[in-house]
């Protein structure tokens, strides 16, 4: 009987964590509403004519969170951030 009971831990396991990780519905409204009509394929250029030749500018920066150690004899130093991505105009 134990050896059935820890046969069948993997899989209540799995279970529990299929069902943990759903989401909610309006989770998966706003999911819905926000990639209505998205096409991954598509780039994003001004028009389509312009595809071959024209170029996507992209700004890229860092916000420091948290400056986590420092090591002064290495000269190493350890942060965490948050990464900026901006399309430019």
């Amino acid at each position: 009987m134990l050896c059935r009971a820890v046969m069948m831990l993997p899989l209540l396991i799995a279970l529990l964590t299929a069902v943990a990780v759903q989401g909610s519905p309006e989770e998966a409204k706003l999911f819905d509403e926000l990639f209505d009509g998205y096409n991954k394929d598509v780039r994003p250029v001004a028009t389509p004519s312009d595809m071959p030749i024209d170029t996507v500018d992209v700004q890229f920066g860092m916000t420091l969170t948290r400056l986590s150690n420092v090591d002064i004899r290495a000269q190493e130093i350890s942060i965490q951030g948050w990464p900026k991505m901006v399309r430019c105009h």
